[in-house]
């Protein structure tokens, strides 16, 4: 029951980390028409470093 509810919280930290980076691009996009994706490199340190 324990590994099931670990599974559950890690695939919706998975799908909250998914959205919020859409999200991202989708509003810098919107306001300048240009993609950005110089914070994937924030992103890529952040996670190598957890």
């Amino acid at each position: 029951m324990d590994l099931y509810v670990v599974v559950l919280v890690e695939m919706l930290y998975g799908v909250a980390s998914l959205i919020l980076i859409s999200a991202g691009l989708a509003i810098v996009f919107g306001m300048i028409k240009v993609i950005n994706l110089a914070h994937g490199e924030f992103r890529a340190i952040l996670f190598s470093a957890a």
